[in-house]
C-alpha cells in the first residue's frame, strides 16, 4: 500500500509517501503565499525520487486544518484531481492532530530510555491565530504507553511502532470496531509508542481569555504572532505530511473532505444599498 500525504495548512507545506507504513520520501517548503507551481513541482520530484508513478498510489491523505484556507483548499483540489483517473480513495485528517502526533513522537524519541517514560501522559495544545482578537485551540492527550489508552475518554488517533501482541491487548477498538493499534515500523526500538487523542473540540477564544492547564505543551505554526499570549511557547512548529499520511492509514471513520476553517466569518458591508 502506498499513501501520498499532502499538508498545506501552514506556511510550511509538505508532501510525503509511505509504503506499507514506511517512509519512502518526504519534501517540504516554506511559502508565505500559496503557489500552485511549487507543490506540483515538488510532487513530481517526490514521485521521481521514490521511483513510483501516480498509478501506484493506493490512498491520498489531506490535512484539513485548522489553518490556511487557501492552502487546504488547494490540497483537496490536487488530491481529488490526482485520485480521479484511478478512482483512488481520498481521506481527510486533522492537521492539528498531525502536529500533536509529531510533537508526541519527537518527545518520545528524545526521552527514550527514561525510566519514567512509560505511561507518562502529557497534554499538548495546538493553537493558531484566528485574527480579529481570537485564537483557536485544540487540546490533545499524548501517551507513551499503549495500555494508557484504556484510561482515555475516546480511542487514540493513532499508535506507531507497536506490534499486535500482548503489548496492545486491552486497548479499545476504534470507530467501526477496528483496532487502534498497529505496527508501522516507527518509534523507538524499545517498542513503546506515541499516541494522541483530542480531548476537547476546537474552540475560538478571545485573546484576553486565553488559558491552558499548567504543564501543557503549547505549539503553533504561528508562534511569532502568539508568544505574547502563550509565554511558554517555543518557536513555530509545523504539521507534516508524514503524520497526515500515517493518521489516514489508521482512520476508521471518515472526516469531511473539506477544510476545517476556524477563522470567524468576515462580513463586508456593501458599498451601495
Amino acid at each position: 500500500m502506498i499513501t501520498l500525504g499532502i499538508e498545506c495548512s501552514s506556511r510550511q507545506g509538505s508532501v510525503a509517501l509511505l509504503k506499507n507504513g514506511e517512509l519512502l520520501a518526504e519534501k517540504s517548503w516554506i511559502a508565505e503565499r500559496v503557489r500552485h507551481n511549487t507543490i506540483f513541482q515538488t510532487l513530481e520530484n517526490l514521485i521521481e525520487e521514490a521511483d513510483i508513478s501516480y498509478s501506484d498510489i493506493s490512498l491520498y491523505a489531506v490535512g484539513r486544518g485548522p489553518g490556511s484556507f487557501s492552502g487546504m483548499r488547494m490540497s483537496f483540489a490536487i488530491a481529488q484531481a490526482l485520485a480521479l483517473p484511478s478512482k483512488t480513495e481520498v481521506r481527510a485528517v486533522s492537521s492539528g492532530a498531525a502536529l500533536a502526533l509529531h510533537v508526541a513522537q519527537t518527545l518520545l524519541s528524545a526521552q527514550k530510555g527514561t525510566p519514567k517514560l512509560r505511561g507518562a501522559l502529557r497534554q499538548i495544545a495546538v493553537v493558531g491565530d484566528a485574527r480579529r482578537g481570537q485564537v483557536w485551540i485544540g487540546l490533545f492527550n499524548s501517551t507513551a504507553n499503549p495500555r494508557e489508552c484504556t484510561q482515555m475518554d475516546s480511542p487514540p488517533v493513532a499508535y506507531f511502532g507497536v506490534a499486535r501482541s500482548a503489548e496492545t491487548e486491552g486497548c479499545p477498538a476504534g470507530r467501526g470496531g477496528a483496532p487502534v493499534a498497529a505496527s508501522l515500523g516507527r518509534g523507538p526500538r524499545s517498542g513503546t509508542s506515541a499516541a494522541v487523542v483530542q480531548n476537547k473540540d476546537w474552540k475560538l477564544v478571545p485573546y484576553e481569555e486565553v488559558d491552558v492547564p499548567e504543564g501543557t505543551i503549547v505549539v503553533s505554526s504561528e508562534a511569532e504572532r502568539l508568544k505574547q499570549y502563550f509565554p511558554s511557547m517555543g518557536d513555530s512548529v509545523f504539521p507534516h505530511a508524514k503524520e497526515v499520511a500515517e493518521l489516514a492509514e489508521m482512520q476508521t471513520a471518515p472526516e469531511p473532505l473539506e477544510p476545517l476553517y476556524m477563522h470567524p466569518p468576515v462580513f463586508i458591508e456593501p458599498k451601495y444599498r
